[in-house]
């Protein structure tokens, strides 16, 4: 049963990190301006943002195959604790104004002590999958349960979005 919860874990990361991969993509201008407003003194070019766009879908393939799973999930466990990292040296420098990035360009929520702590989260879910046991024999159901825990924790990534946003509207933060 363990196992099922890694994979769902790790679908759901697939789901993370394509979303934030195609993010860069779509968006590259706005992430090299966000990404040099974090890194003062860094110019930053497009080509820097592809590269962190290609980092972030190959983190999503390796989470996919069972044989590189756990390469994955290291991974996106040290990604998410340095994007934790650089909000928190944000925040620390009283730049709390500065957009996070983290629902793309479309999204006005700016870095926060619940961002830090949701990236954190994640990174945690990330490392514990990495140390759950191998599923032996694998049945369809097992697969079945583990989307569900995927989509569960898709639906729950986004409703912490939508709360964060809502308090820092509430908060007149933006």
């Amino acid at each position: 049963m363990s196992q099922v919860i890694a994979i769902g874990l790790s679908l759901f990361l697939v789901w993370l990190f394509v979303t934030a991969g195609v993010h860069k993509f779509k968006a590259s201008d706005y992430y090299r301006e966000l990404m040099s407003s974090y890194f003062d003194s860094l110019a930053v070019s497009r080509s820097m943002v592809m590269a962190v766009g290609c980092a972030e879908l190959f983190v999503a393939a390796l989470l996919l195959l069972p044989q590189s799973r756990s390469a994955g999930l290291l991974l996106a466990a040290l990604i998410l604790s340095f994007y934790a990292a650089m909000m928190a040296v944000q925040i620390k420098r009283g730049r709390d104004d500065i957009a996070c990035g983290c629902a793309g360009p479309a999204s006005m929520l700016t870095v926060s002590p619940a961002l830090v702590m949701r990236n954190l989260l994640c990174a945690i879910f990330a490392a514990t999958a990495c140390l759950l046991p191998e599923l032996s024999s694998p049945v369809f159901s097992s697969y079945t349960l583990a989307a569900g825990i995927a989509a569960f924790m898709v639906v729950l990534y986004i409703c912490s979005d939508q709360l964060i946003a809502n308090a820092q509207m509430m908060a007149g933060d933006y």
